[in-house]
């Protein structure tokens, strides 16, 4: 965790050994304790954050299988939560925005398309598991790392959309929103379904589910 922070400030000296610092940041994510499993998770999350975009287009091969192995088969909620954070770092880093608004976002959407079959297999489970449990920081973070995804590979996700608008749906008729927690998630959950339908706009093949689920949220409002 502390090499996490330590990146925060000396990205420019990291970069000139990168190998060694991915090394240290991985440190850790597979440890038999649970608190180091979540510290180190912490610290690359930290990490991918301070050194992008060039740790995700040099260590994808390495990072991106050993961060769906957590979110997959940690029992840990919690854990397999903070996974996700670390996913949505890494999937952030491979959109580079101007910070002057000049010239146009860069996007390197060829890398996670590499993995978008098991990654979005792994966020619907996630989100399965999320409502059964009742878990919402779980639900929250897989619709984060919804929203980075489809806005980074755009109209590739027309393929993934039929699969998450049932369960989109699923929590705003479950999650009542009685609680600030609550009232994020659905929050949360509407805001994922505006990403979602923004990715895929282009595409024909979905428009008839875009339909229904317009016309699904329209009587949610009403209610």
């Amino acid at each position: 965790m502390t090499f996490g922070l330590i990146a925060e400030s000396c990205r420019d000296y990291l970069k000139t050994d990168l190998d060694q610092a991915m090394q240290i940041a991985c440190n850790g994510v597979k440890d038999a304790h649970p608190r180091v499993r979540y510290a180190g998770l912490s610290c690359l999350a930290l990490v991918l954050t301070e050194l992008s975009p060039v740790a995700q287009t040099k260590f994808h091969q390495e990072l991106v299988p050993a961060l769906l192995s957590i979110i997959k088969e940690e029992k840990i909620l919690k854990i397999r939560t903070h996974a996700i954070s670390c996913m949505i770092n890494f999937t952030r880093g491979l959109i580079q925005e101007d910070e002057n608004e000049i010239n146009e976002t860069q996007k390197s959407s060829d890398i996670l398309n590499l993995y978008s079959d098991a990654l979005f297999e792994s966020l619907i489970t996630n989100l399965q598991s999320g409502i059964q449990e009742n878990y919402e920081p779980l639900q929250e973070e897989v619709l984060n790392l919804l929203n980075v995804s489809a806005t980074l590979i755009e109209e590739s996700f027309a393929k993934y959309f039929s699969s998450f608008m049932p369960l989109m749906i699923e929590i705003l008729d479950k999650v009542e929103g009685k609680t600030i927690q609550q009232m994020n998630l659905r929050a949360r959950t509407f805001e994922s379904i505006g990403f979602m339908i923004a990715a895929v706009s282009e595409n024909t093949e979905v428009a008839e589910t875009v339909k229904m689920v317009t016309q699904k949220l329209f009587e949610l409002m009403q209610t």
